[in-house]
């Protein structure tokens, strides 16, 4: 694995692919917890590599996501996702990819816009269907 993924250069296919789902603005920032600092947005997890916001005004989401995914933070959220139980080893190989990860961190986001009662489980298990069904891929 990579020591890093550059999400700037994926970010035209982010666009695309998330418009096939919704119409949300993506943002690649250096670190969403700064982020979310300055702009003034509650963040308690110094170390999120991905967030949706919504505007209230309009009720347009927009998706943070780190210019930078380390296999540290990739491996932080799949020890995460296997201690839950929820997946099987099988569908956890299946996100180990770095590209792969960065659509299925992508469509997780997607998911919560899509429906704001939906819980992590609920988000990793429909962006991981999405992947499988549609056989999704980063170039």
């Amino acid at each position: 694995m990579e020591k890093h993924l550059c999400v700037l250069n994926y970010v035209d296919q982010l666009r695309e692919l998330s418009s096939r789902y919704i119409q949300v603005d993506i943002e690649i920032v250096p670190n969403i917890f700064k982020w979310c600092e300055e702009k003034g947005v509650p963040e308690g997890h110094p170390f999120r590599i991905a967030k949706t916001l919504k505007n209230l005004e309009n009720g347009r989401y927009l998706i943070l996501i780190n210019q930078y995914l380390t296999s540290e933070n990739i491996s932080s959220v799949l020890v995460g996702i296997e201690h839950s139980n929820y997946f099987s080893s099988d569908q956890i190989k299946k996100i180990t990819d770095q590209k792969i990860f960065l659509i299925h961190l992508l469509l997780h986001e997607i998911s919560h816009a899509l429906d704001e009662t939906r819980s992590e489980e609920q988000c990793d298990l429909w962006a991981l269907s999405q992947i499988e069904t549609n056989q999704l891929t980063l170039d």
